[in-house]
């Protein structure tokens, strides 16, 4: 049976989702690759990089889904919101004011870098900032590597999202 769900309790139930997998590398380990790439970072920042990073991914995913939706800022809001929230609950971020403000600085770098068109390309440019924000450097194999996972990430919540809707979810306003 299908369910019929708000908006709001969409975003919601797609921040827990992205919450449990944060929370499990949390606990266990973020991606091996990860480790390797930014080890002169410390563990707390990288998880604070990592947070916001994979916050855009689904972010930006939502709103390549929904973009011609009138709701569908309403939505990215009450995702944030639930994202923020648990985050400063298990201690990653300090306050709502240090996530709000991170989240707002990282994505207008990976936004801007979305949109460049310069070769060798946007997810070039994505990857560098990213890699460059956790490292303050970059190199080639970081580059690939964060590029690669943003492809894989990026197309497994659109499969995921498209067959909540297909299948099993009705959203209403």
């Amino acid at each position: 049976m299908r369910k019929k769900w708000t908006y709001k309790e969409f975003a919601e139930f797609l921040a827990t989702q992205l919450m449990n997998i944060l929370e499990k590398f949390i606990e266990k380990r973020l991606p091996e690759w990860i480790y390797e790439s930014f080890v002169k970072i410390k563990t707390k920042n990288l998880l604070k990089e990592w947070s916001i990073f994979e916050t855009f991914i689904m972010a930006n995913t939502l709103l390549n889904i929904f973009k011609s939706n009138k709701y569908k800022y309403q939505m990215l809001d009450a995702f944030h919101e639930k994202i923020n929230n648990r985050l400063v609950e298990i201690n990653i971020f300090k306050s709502q004011s240090e996530f709000n403000k991170l989240l707002r600085e990282r994505y207008a770098t990976y936004s801007k870098a979305l949109g460049n068109k310069k070769s060798p390309g946007p997810l070039h440019w994505l990857s560098k900032s990213f890699c460059k924000y956790c490292k303050n450097e970059y190199d080639i194999p970081s580059i690939v590597a964060t590029a690669s996972y943003f492809i894989d990430i990026s197309k497994s919540h659109k499969t995921f999202i498209d067959n909540l809707l297909k299948d099993h979810i009705d959203i209403v306003e």
